[in-house]
């Protein structure tokens, strides 16, 4: 075996984790907060969060020990916490719900908290009832909504965008078997208009006591359903419902029985039970009387794998009350500790950070690959003399690196974590996709790359105004920079929250190193610069997620054979969905919707045009798309791989799957817990490679465009040398922006705002292919109409995807046709200005008079 062989076979080993099994798992900190003033403590209360204000009402207790003899009492006052002037929490009394009443289900809503059913000394009731807190009179208002459709107690209720969902509970005849949902109404006066409706229960037996949460299961949210008695068995099954297929399927079993346990989704794919009752020693109940205690244990589910562990323990083990998002926690009021026995303790509990290490070799890894880059600027600092050369290369550039700059261009740090994350959480299908770079990429260089190579185009869009008017031009122009602006901060932000979350490095460290090292040697070594270091980028990249794989496949138990044993029993290589719909991923959709998004980005995306025009000739940038593509396809089957084997890792070891990491940040958690120190630097500097490679890109393809299509094209004599002066000068105004964008966005927590920004521009430049298509393969369309084509295109893209008409895949299709269609039949009826003397394919004859005709 080589030497090298060797050294990196033993390098794999060490990434080993010491970390301790699943029973030494401790994910939570407990602590207390304000008791509630409710002498003997309460159980079965109706419980939740509304606008920061924790509400529990009802409930029941014994204010003499049922063992002595007490009996149960029903409550009807209404407790609410909330901050006082001092910072510190205090309970009050704030009114009465309607009737005593005790062990209902409460979900938040909108409109409040919606209590449903429950019981009294008489029985279950089915009366539903919205509360409400106003800080103002600090009272408690109520209102009477629909009722459900049977008396039920000890029912379990869930939430799930617009849904209420009830399954289960006890009825005056025993447990049921029974699922409802109700849509909630859109304001307060819609209650009179909402009805009950029951749907198809799941498959196992009947039961009460049972927990409803809603969770992600990788793709989108669905209800999870555990445990709960039936009879005198207490159930240790689980099951999950799909709304979007209305479909019930069985979950992995319990470790044990979690009856009445306080329960909440955690994290983004964590279902946690808080204690519950298993059952244990039950017949001798009489016997052990105070001694009795429910089960501490915290058990965690996680949607992705399907497995189970035990996350922790509670101080207090206790049933019949809820677990309630609050104060960056989980807050669970009061409940039951033991049979007849209720507490007014308010434990608050936490979620531990996530481990983190990234050590002094980690660093000086990573801050020899940024210096590198810097070099790499400077070097070509001295040959920068002109725009030609910053914004062209003086067209002397290799084509195999214009195609590796390509590629690196083109995968940005979102892909490098989220392609991985989306194999991890659910298959392949999504790598279809890839086999469409056969279908755009001859298209393109049959019908594109010729128009700007003989065009001697700059900017893309200098072939708009030649073949329509500057309008046509300028806008495609300004849609592209806006949206290029908005890129830049997320590309910059979200790699640095990742990496801040599981390393511990600091985020806005992360930011300003990768934006001020960017700007460097953007401004120092123009498109030269940007391409050499893509082409570094690009071999970190391929690099880093190879060796992701060989360590993950080695640190999973079992190796090689495991991965594909497992990963083929549970469909991690499911490569296509072959149905019709239009808004799931199917297979037409996902090759439809990838054969127009990429034919987007190879003809319209001025960042990838631009590398056409770095090359010799016609032939050589044809040679570079192809490059792109022979580097792209086992780039995408290494991160599909890498992500599927860490599906397979983590099934293997779900108790290193920390809910405080969300689905997206797996792959820097992996680096952080398993990779040897010096090995987690080079996956850290890819992640940074993938952020710097579409930055600078996106840096130096405004700066051109900004040059290009406003600055020269408006001030045609500007010497060159000025021009030059200004495009430095707006790149280093990018960098600066792009870097503050970023950080803003996580100081601020705009972070949902920015993502609006940038959905509502990529409205307006989805439909830009639609401009060139238009030019090239019409001779009737003119300015006007594709002025018209393009609004109506992104007034068609905000349509769909508001109303969720197609899968987003196919936004870009329908920008694309939407513009085409509307620009075609506009320039059918409305006069306007059209040039197309060899500007399309009917006037351009390759062999005899290439495109000047």
């Amino acid at each position: 075996m080589p030497v090298c062989r060797i050294l990196l076979y033993q390098l794999c080993l060490l990434a080993v984790t010491t970390q301790g099994s699943a029973a030494e798992v401790n994910w939570f900190d407990v602590d207390k907060l304000p008791p509630l003033p409710i002498e003997h403590g309460i159980s079965g209360a109706f419980v939740g969060n509304v606008d920061d204000t924790l509400i529990v009402a009802g409930g029941s207790n014994f204010p003499v020990s049922k063992w002595a003899g007490g009996t149960k009492t029903f409550r009807q006052g209404v407790y609410v916490l909330r901050s006082t002037a001092n910072g510190v929490p205090e309970w009050m009394l704030a009114g009465q719900i309607p009737r005593p009443v005790a062990h209902g289900a409460a979900v938040t809503t909108n409109n409040g908290l919606l209590c449903l059913g429950g019981c009294d000394a008489d029985g279950p009731h089915n009366t539903a009832f919205l509360l409400n807190y106003d800080p103002a009179s600090k009272k408690i208002h109520t209102r009477a909504t629909p009722s459900l459709p049977v008396p039920c107690s000890y029912l379990t209720a869930a939430r799930l965008g617009d849904t209420v969902y009830v399954a289960g509970g006890r009825g005056p005849d025993g447990a049921l078997r029974s699922f409802w949902s109700m849509t909630l109404p859109m304001s307060q006066a819609g209650w009179d208009d909402v009805q009950w409706q029951r749907l198809e229960p799941w498959p196992g037996p009947a039961r009460f006591g049972a927990v409803l949460v809603t969770q992600s299961n990788g793709q989108r949210d669905c209800l999870y359903l555990f445990s709960g008695k039936s009879g005198d068995e207490y159930l240790t099954d689980g099951y999950r419902f799909d709304p979007k297929v209305n479909a019930w399927s069985a979950t992995a079993t319990m470790p044990r029985a979690a009856m009445a346990a306080p329960a909440a989704a955690v994290g983004q794919t964590h279902v946690v039970l808080f204690s519950g009752s298993d059952g244990h020693d039950v017949d001798r109940l009489p016997e052990l009387k105070d001694d009795y205690h429910f089960v501490r244990d915290i058990l965690a589910y996680h949607t992705i794998t399907d497995t189970w562990i035990t996350a922790g323990q509670l101080p207090l083990g206790v049933v019949g009350t809820a677990a309630v998002a609050f104060d960056d926690g989980y807050v669970l009021p009061g409940g039951e500790i033991g049979p007849g026995r209720r507490t007014a303790t308010v434990q608050q509990v936490k979620l531990h950070p996530t481990q983190r290490h990234f050590g002094g070799l980690d660093l000086g890894v990573l801050v020899v690959y940024l210096l590198s880059l810097v070099a790499v600027g400077i070097y070509f600092a001295r040959g920068e003399q002109t725009t030609g050369k910053f914004f062209l290369g003086g067209q002397q550039i290799p084509f195999w690196a214009a195609g590796l700059s390509l590629l690196a261009t083109q995968v940005s740090s979102i892909g490098f974590m989220a392609i991985p994350a989306k194999a991890y959480a659910t298959n392949w299908v999504y790598f279809t996709g890839v086999l469409m770079w056969f279908v755009a990429v001859p298209v393109v260089i049959w019908a594109f790359i010729p128009f700007y190579r003989r065009l001697n185009v700059t900017s893309a869009y200098e072939y708009l105004e030649s073949r329509f008017n500057v309008g046509v031009r300028l806008y495609a122009a300004v849609a592209y920079s806006l949206l290029q602006l908005g890129r830049m901060a997320v590309v910059v932000y979200l790699p640095a929250l990742a990496l801040s979350a599981v390393t511990g490095m600091d985020q806005t460290a992360c930011i300003i190193t990768m934006g001020v090292l960017c700007t460097i040697y953007t401004v120092a070594g123009g498109i030269e610069a940007v391409i050499w270091t893509d082409v570094i980028q690009a071999a970190v990249l391929i690099g880093g997620a190879l060796v992701c794989v060989i360590v993950v496949i080695l640190d999973t138990p079992g190796g090689l054979s495991q991965f594909f044993h497992v990963a083929m029993a549970d469909h991690k290589f499911h490569l296509a969905n072959l149905d019709w719909s239009m808004t799931a991923p199917t297979l037409w959709v996902i090759l439809v919707g990838n054969a127009f998004i990429r034919l987007s980005t190879l003809t319209s995306d001025q960042a990838v045009v631009q590398r056409y025009m770095t090359t010799k000739s016609e032939r050589l940038a044809a040679r570079a798309l192809w490059t792109d593509v022979l580097a792209s396809l086992p780039w995408a089957v290494i991160v599909f791989t890498f992500g599927t084997a860490l599906y397979v890792f983590y099934k293997s070891r779900p108790e290193l799957l920390s809910p405080a990491v969300d689905t997206d940040g797996i792959v820097p958690l992996f680096v952080a817990q398993q990779l040897p120190a010096g090995l987690s630097g080079v996956i850290v500097a890819a992640i940074f490679a993938a952020a710097m490679s579409s930055l600078d890109s996106s840096m130096h393809s405004v700066a051109t465009v900004w040059i290009t299509d406003f600055y020269a094209r408006f001030w045609p004599e500007t010497p060159d040398r000025k021009r030059l002066t200004a495009a430095r000068w707006i790149t280093v105004l990018l960098g600066f922006f792009g870097t503050g964008a970023a950080i803003l966005i996580g100081w601020a927590d705009i972070e949902s705002q920015w993502d609006l920004f940038w959905k509502v521009l990529g409205l307006f430049v989805g439909p830009l292919t639609g401009l060139f298509l238009l030019g090239i393969f019409t001779r009737r369309a003119h300015g006007t109409g594709t002025l018209i084509g393009a609004i109506a295109g992104a007034l068609v893209m905000w349509q769909v995807q508001a109303r969720g008409l197609v899968h987003f895949f196919l936004y870009t299709a329908v920008g694309i046709g939407a513009c085409f269609l509307v620009g075609y039949l506009t320039s059918m009826v409305l006069p306007g200005e059209s040039h197309t003397r060899g500007l399309t394919i009917y006037r351009c004859d390759r062999e005899k008079d290439p495109c000047g005709t």
